[in-house]
């Protein structure tokens, strides 16, 4: 079933997303700030998790709803989300830049 690997993926990517913020975090209060590059590939990997479990789930619409179904296609649109959010915003502060 889709929903099943949906609800795999959402854990998944907020899983990674987390882990990633809080490396970052934690290294950058320490004082390591050559660790920021593999939270940041941590977190780019869930956010491509995030985004394929999005479609996943999108495409798992005819399935009959179960919790893993919807708890799935919520925590993947929370990191599809922040994610343009974040994007967004910094394309904001590079246009206010200019």
């Amino acid at each position: 079933m889709k929903s099943n690997r949906s609800f795999k993926f959402g854990i998944a990517s907020f899983s990674a997303v987390g882990v990633g913020f809080m490396l970052i975090f934690i290294f950058n209060f320490i004082g390591i700030p050559q660790v920021n590059i593999f939270a940041m590939l941590l977190m780019f990997t869930g956010l491509v998790m995030g985004i394929v479990g999005f479609f996943i789930a999108l495409s798992s619409v005819k399935e009959p709803n179960t919790s893993k179904k919807i708890v799935g296609f919520i925590l993947n649109t929370i990191v599809v989300l922040v994610f343009l959010s974040i994007l967004g915003a910094n394309l904001l502060d590079f246009y206010n830049q200019f």
